[in-house]
């Protein structure tokens, strides 16, 4: 067997393991996922499969919008203090991108040992949030998703910078999602995507998500 064909058999291995251990297995304290086993596993089982494991919806990292934070006054007493984003309409998006936004993946799950209700997950900068996004322009708690009868929701908790969906901003009252919707949470821009078009994004790349 040549090491190409060892590698091949490895990566097709991977699927059924993990498939039988669940995506909340691979889920970080941070409510994030790594994408290198995601993509192998796209690219070792069938799209039910794949599936039937993730189960829930993502957020895939897509961009870091164009902007300028204020400047932090009186440092030592405001460590903890949301800073405000300013918005460029005109300015870049691709080039102000770090690879760790194009690479995370947030599935829609709470994780094992996680507080709260099951259906409801909550986004912010603090450790205590399902999805933590560690950036100061993102409020301790930003927004919270939610899963109910008609589908799944988004709604902000009166953040500092706002939360958008498809460049609309949204409210404190439920605002529903649908697959391959854009949500911004001040400055940081994700993907909501079905495990179906999660699957087709993860078996064209190796590397980071394409938009």
């Amino acid at each position: 067997m040549t090491h190409h064909d060892e590698n091949t058999a490895t990566d097709r291995s991977a699927g059924p393991a993990l498939i039988a251990g669940g995506v909340t297995t691979l889920v970080n304290e941070s409510g994030r996922i790594d994408l290198s086993p995601l993509v192998r596993l796209a690219k070792s089982c069938p799209e039910t499969d794949f599936v039937r494991w993730i189960h829930h919806p993502v957020l895939a990292g897509l961009a870091l919008q164009a902007g300028s934070l204020e400047e932090r006054r009186n440092r030592v007493g405001n460590v903890n203090q949301t800073l405000v984003f300013a918005f460029d309409s005109a300015g870049p998006h691709e080039s102000t991108t770090p690879e760790a936004l194009r690479r995370a993946i947030y599935p829609l799950v709470k994780r094992p040992g996680a507080l709260g209700v099951p259906s409801v997950l909550s986004v912010g900068r603090l450790s205590g949030n399902d999805l933590v996004i560690p950036d100061v322009s993102i409020s301790k708690r930003h927004a919270l998703i939610e899963i109910g009868s008609s589908g799944w929701s988004i709604r902000d908790c009166g953040s500092t910078n706002g939360t958008l969906v498809n460049s609309t901003p949204i409210g404190t009252k439920p605002f529903p999602l649908k697959d391959c919707d854009i949500i911004a949470f001040a400055r940081y821009e994700f993907f909501f995507l079905m495990p179906e078009s999660l699957y087709e994004r993860l078996v064209a790349t190796t590397s980071s998500l394409p938009g």
